[in-house]
């Protein structure tokens, strides 16, 4: 069935709930995490998603998604002007500190779920710029960044960093601080603990297997990591859970 094209590129905010059948639609599509996760599958490639990982979903492009606890996103339906910028060309984008905070405000500006109108007109090309331009000036670093948060476990030095981005550990701090404001170092931390409380979820797991997958050298690492970050052991978040 052949549609026309959308009059204006059209924002939404999104909750997430199990599987969903796979489909496709006739126009491009962003899918912009604000809270939680969201697994995402898109012509055969799956990823998953937060508030640091984009989706681009081109038209015609068979996807599914699947999110398992509370998650919020904002989804953009684009027009084809929208549709032509570079940014279309990738389907898995890095999510830059100031589209962060773009996303973070228009959350708050939002009336009874719903992204207002004066707002939303203005809303959609500003996302796009802001994303493409945190892509050109920092590259190397998402690059970086998309590879601690696909594997948290890893042993990830600033100077391994550095050496696999190009460019010296003095340079990679000051990208990490522009573009995620936060070092390096700090970036997969938090990566490595998200992981951890992740795998949480799954009673198979002992705590001590957990941490060791995570890439913490024991379980005591693990809650003390846990413990100051989150002011909760493993145990008890498992408890409460």
């Amino acid at each position: 069935m052949v549609t026309a094209p959308l009059a204006s590129s059209e924002l939404t905010l999104r909750s997430y709930g199990g599987d969903h059948p796979v489909h496709t639609h006739d126009h491009v599509q962003l899918v912009l995490p604000l809270v939680g996760e969201l697994e995402i599958e898109v012509d055969g490639r799956g990823e998953r998603l937060n508030i640091s990982r984009a989706a681009v979903i081109p038209p015609g492009a068979k996807h599914t998604q699947s999110a398992g606890r509370k998650n919020l996103a904002l989804v953009v339906d684009c027009t084809v002007a929208d549709a032509n910028r570079p940014l279309m060309s990738a389907i898995y984008w890095t999510i830059p500190a100031g589209t962060q905070k773009l996303l973070a405000f228009l959350e708050s500006s939002s009336e009874a779920g719903e992204i207002p109108e004066r707002t939303a007109g203005h809303a959609t090309p500003l996302l796009i710029d802001s994303l493409e331009q945190g892509s050109k000036a920092n590259g190397a670093t998402q690059r970086i960044r998309a590879l601690v948060a696909s594997n948290p476990g890893e042993q990830w030095s600033v100077s391994n960093m550095a050496s696999m981005a190009g460019m010296s550990a003095r340079t990679l701090h000051a990208a990490f601080r522009t573009e995620a404001g936060d070092t390096p170092g700090r970036f997969a931390s938090k990566e490595r603990l998200g992981a951890a409380v992740a795998l949480l979820d799954d009673p198979s797991l002992s705590i001590a297997e957990v941490a060791l997958r995570c890439g913490y050298s024991d379980q005591s690492a693990l809650s003390r990591a846990m413990r100051r970050e989150l002011g909760v052991t493993p145990g008890q978040l498992r408890r409460r859970r």
